[in-house]
């Protein structure tokens, strides 16, 4: 049981930015909707709690993704950067909710990164997907395959678990996902208001 619900808020760092716009492909059903809400709900706690703690180690200037030589934040300007990063893996998915409005959130895809944005203007979140090698550096210095003591050299003490390492601030969330002791994935996300 808890290896499901380790997984479940494992995605849920994703499964957040998506909550509002899940049901946009029509194949969204009521269990994977009280799922997603569900989901996103323990990481908003999750992410409250983490903010309650945090290091003093740990700065605002550290909630970034190196690509490329180019610093993601969640907050920025799309257009600023997106020509920067190189040739995209394949085409951008875009994601429309339902029931109308302009929530309408934005997929990139480049090698070993995954950039979430809304209706193309501000990034929501960077991630740095479980099944694919990356060369992005989180914080600048932290890779794909580093050790658990790496990440707390350079951030500090994260909240989590073996599972995870999460660092919050006051507008973003750094979740860093491990597997065996080694960092396997990351997301740099905004924090939801």
């Amino acid at each position: 049981m808890k290896l499901k619900k380790i997984a479940l808020t494992i995605t849920a760092g994703t499964l957040l930015i998506g909550a509002l716009t899940a049901c946009g492909d029509k194949k969204t059903d009521s269990t994977t909707a009280a799922a997603t809400t569900a989901a996103a709900t323990e990481a908003a706690k999750d992410t409250e709690a983490a903010k309650e703690t945090e290091t003093a180690a740990v700065s605002t200037g550290s909630d970034y993704v190196l690509y490329n030589d180019v610093e993601l934040r969640p907050g920025m300007v799309w257009a600023d950067v997106k020509d920067s990063l190189g040739a995209e893996a394949k085409p951008m998915e875009k994601i429309e909710p339902c029931g109308g409005g302009d929530y309408i959130q934005e997929m990139y895809f480049y090698d070993g990164l995954r950039i979430n944005t809304l209706r193309s203007e501000t990034i929501l979140s960077i991630e740095l997907p479980f099944d694919e090698d990356s060369d992005a550096l989180i914080a600048g210095k932290i890779k794909m395959g580093d050790s658990l003591d790496k990440v707390k050299e350079v951030l500090g003490e994260p909240e989590g678990d073996e599972y995870q390492a999460v660092y919050a601030f006051d507008k973003t969330t750094i979740m860093i996902y491990l597997e065996n002791g080694a960092v396997k994935g990351a997301a740099v996300l905004t924090n939801p208001e």
